[in-house]
């Protein structure tokens, strides 16, 4: 059986950002022509079936594809009704509208909206009618047209995600998703594949010609342009001494080392090779996501997981190992509860290339230059310790460098961030305790906090709504929560944060009663997912031993 999912066109309310499910608005003009170019493609593809929610801009959707097939109305396939939300802007709900929307986003899967309905009994309606569509149509090719909200409690229940998986999907309008299902295995043909693109030009550009640092790209021309990076990255994957050989020895992973350099060839979109295989094979990341994908010695390119950590929970269990099981435990992967080789298949995304050359036979490949309305300023810094005010300098982006601190006032011996101290080895800083700290971070960051080792905990704004840095004693800066609630919540609740960064293991042993009082001192329950899966390597902040060492380097006035 095969299943091709489709959103509804663009509506006003889309247009708008208005909350709505039940409110039963039309598609507008941009909606009707995504609908007619869907209809063009749907010529081409052989449906039996096709199925609509019953709510209007579904079903006028479903019925332009259609183009005089008939079309099954099934109301299980509904959006999400939102109650006392429907048809409001954020501009117009009153504070008891916020406030409940704060509780709603804290406890989304139960908390049922007045008027309106629970996420969990949304999600069953909508699942169980799918499951409805999958039984009477085996063997069959099969459209259904629905809303974002439903489709993505479909992508989930087809993928194993689960209700919590809701907000990794989101569909487009004027695309596509397919997926295979038998007996034994699903596969995913595509997701979101682009069929209206507004006219959009493809252009390649190769990913040499990007600058080294994150600029914003001010792009010209009188129709919209789809930029295409081509080419390839090579990156160093660091890991263990220990860990890079059992790979090797049991798996030929083998991660590249400093020195080591990739392959020719040209990628589009680009990827990132940081791995070989030992017979001529290749192991890339995609350009702007984790997945991981293998390209052979012939150039065959297979999809194998989502990210890193999901492949080696794939390939490690089926080895069955001794030594591979223990690696296994020391990095905390758990034995997948699903067949993971379902998601394995050919990668259409990405074609290959011999090298530039050859490229350039199929492709113009253009320098990023040529697309700018301007031409990048050039960046300085000032020492943000001596001058208080930003420069206003001609030709240049002006930054401020340096070190700021951030202090507590401790007001309670025992509360909530005492306990941190105490439990967790983090020292806040505070009035009386001022560190006389040499680090100077480019651009500047603020310093609240140390692990009494010589690392130390920084914000990157003006207040800690910002992202939270770890800045390890090897002077290494970690991007390690989202903000000061995310990052409390983390250390509370999952003691062994800091092993992703060192390697190191710390056994700390609390029960789940002890972990909920911690916990609540700060007003802060379990997270639903792991959080330390967000850490990762801050490539933005460079820091230096002093600020001599980073005028060795860097623009600083």
């Amino acid at each position: 059986m095969k299943l091709y999912f489709v959103r509804h066109g663009e509506t006003d309310m889309n247009a708008r950002n208005m909350f709505y499910g039940w409110y039963d608005a039309d598609i507008n003009a941009k909606g009707i022509s995504q609908a007619e170019e869907l209809r063009d493609a749907f010529r081409e593809i052989h449906i039996d079936k096709i199925y609509s929610s019953d709510l209007t801009r579904a079903l006028h959707t479903a019925q332009i594809i259609a183009d005089g097939r008939p079309v099954e109305i099934m109301p299980d396939l509904r959006e999400m009704a939102y109650g006392i939300w429907e048809n409001r802007t954020w501009e117009s709900m009153t504070e008891a509208d916020r406030e409940l929307l704060k509780k709603w986003r804290f406890d989304w899967l139960d908390l049922e909206i007045p008027e309106g309905e629970s996420f969990m009994g949304f999600y069953h309606r909508v699942t169980n009618g799918l499951d409805q569509i999958i039984q009477e149509n085996k063997g069959k090719h099969v459209l259904v047209v629905s809303h974002n909200g439903a489709l993505s409690a479909m992508h989930c229940h087809l993928t194993g995600a689960g209700p919590k998986g809701f907000w990794n999907f989101n569909s487009k309008q004027g695309h596509y998703s397919a997926v295979w299902i038998s007996e034994k295995k699903l596969t995913y043909d595509c997701f979101n594949y682009p069929l209206c693109r507004e006219k959009a030009e493809n252009i390649y550009v190769d990913v040499a010609t990007r600058p080294s640092e994150s600029t914003a790209y001010g792009l010209h021309g009188d129709h919209p342009i789809n930029l295409v990076w081509a080419g390839t990255k090579t990156e160093i994957q660091w890991e263990k001494k220990e860990q890079k050989n059992i790979l090797k020895e049991h798996l030929d992973f083998i991660f590249l080392e400093e020195g080591d350099e990739g392959p020719d060839w040209f990628a589009v979109p680009t990827i990132r090779v940081f791995a070989k295989d030992g017979i001529g094979g290749w192991y890339a990341r995609g350009e702007h996501r984790e997945a991981i994908y293998h390209i052979s010695s012939e150039k065959k390119i297979t999809y194998l997981a989502k990210d890193l950590r999901t492949y080696l929970q794939m390939v490690i269990f089926e080895q069955e190992h001794a030594e591979l099981i223990k690696l296994a435990e020391e990095i905390k992967l758990e034995r997948p509860k699903e067949n993971l080789r379902r998601f394995v298949c050919p990668a259409h995304n990405i074609r290959l290339f011999a090298d530039r050359a050859e490229a350039e036979k199929q492709l113009q490949l253009h320098d990023i230059s040529e697309f700018m309305d301007f031409k990048p300023k050039k960046k300085l810094y000032y020492d943000c310790e001596k001058v208080m005010r930003k420069p206003e300098i001609d030709g240049y982006d002006v930054f401020p460098a340096g070190k700021k601190f951030d202090p507590f006032i401790m007001t309670c011996e025992e509360n909530g961030f005492t306990s941190l101290q105490r439990k967790r080895g983090i020292y806040l800083i505070w009035e009386g305790n001022l560190p006389k700290l040499d680090l100077y971070p480019v651009p500047s960051l603020t310093f609240f906090a140390h692990d009494g080792d010589g690392g130390y905990f920084a914000h990157m704004g003006k207040d800690m709504d910002t992202p939270i840095c770890f800045i390890s004693k090897e002077l290494e800066c970690w991007t390690i929560a989202g903000s000061f609630r995310d990052f409390v919540q983390m250390v509370v609740f999952e003691p062994n944060w800091k092993e992703k960064i060192t390697g190191e293991k710390q056994e700390i042993f609390e029960t789940e009663e002890e972990l909920a009082a911690f916990g609540m001192l700060f007003g802060l329950s379990a997270p639903d997912w792991k959080l330390s899966e967000n850490i990762r390597r801050n490539s933005f902040h460079q820091i230096y031993e002093n600020i001599e060492k980073a005028r060795e380097k860097m623009s600083i006035l």
